[in-house]
């Protein structure tokens, strides 16, 4: 069990030193991304925080510039991390032996923001691997948190294939994205339509998270 833990304690310090290594340099990268006009795809554009065009008339309509929100921005998604990534390591130092504690460390150390991450892969492919291994983690985290939640054990005990499923579902999204969404809607059998449900729950949680402000631990 001890030497199992220390490989937990590594691992916890190996996606902590990763994360803030692609936080730091997806907000480099971010940063000029947005001064400038997105003419990719809305869902693209969305994903990383650049304006298109109409966002742009839209800004300026409301008296702001472009570099006004490009700063804005930055700053609060980075004031954000900086709250989760200070939240997450005071988790773990207190409770270091505890799994609950690893899980929501984890979690509020990735987030479910991950607009820094997808500008870095869109600019600098070779972080492509990275970022997506930590945006697997943190949603992973982010279900697990509730499948454990409160003594780190799976209560019903079938519960933890959903969280394989889970797991699954959001690999294929974030390593196979091509074929992900539209391919379940497309040919939707009984399991693609619970993998649907699966990620249109992501999206409901991010929603009620981010307006509500809920606390996750």
């Amino acid at each position: 069990m001890t030497n199992l833990r220390r490989l937990a304690r590594g691992l916890w310090v190996a996606i902590f030193v990763l994360q803030i290594a692609v936080f730091a340099a997806g907000v480099s990268v971010s940063f000029p991304g947005l001064h400038q006009v997105c003419t990719d795809t809305a869902q693209a554009c969305q994903s990383r925080l650049q304006l298109t065009p109409s966002g742009v008339d839209g800004l300026h309509a409301m008296g702001w510039s472009i570099t006004g929100y490009a700063w804005y921005t930055t700053l609060t998604r980075s004031a954000l991390k900086l709250i989760g990534v200070i939240v997450g390591l005071l988790i773990f130092l207190r409770r270091p032996n505890d799994r609950m504690a690893w899980v929501a460390s984890v979690y509020r150390i990735i987030g479910l923001d991950n607009s820094v991450m997808d500008a870095l892969a869109a600019v600098m492919p070779a972080w492509w691997l990275s970022t997506r291994i930590i945006e697997l983690l943190g949603i992973v985290a982010f279900a697990l948190f509730f499948y454990l939640f409160p003594d780190g054990r799976f209560v019903p005990r079938w519960t933890r294939w959903l969280a394989l499923v889970w797991t699954l579902v959001f690999a294929g999204v974030y390593f196979f994205p091509a074929v992900s969404y539209t391919h379940l809607r497309a040919h939707e059998t009984v399991l693609d339509l619970v993998c649907r449900l699966l990620l249109e729950k992501k999206n409901l949680f991010i929603i009620i998270i981010s307006h509500l402000k809920l606390p996750l631990y």
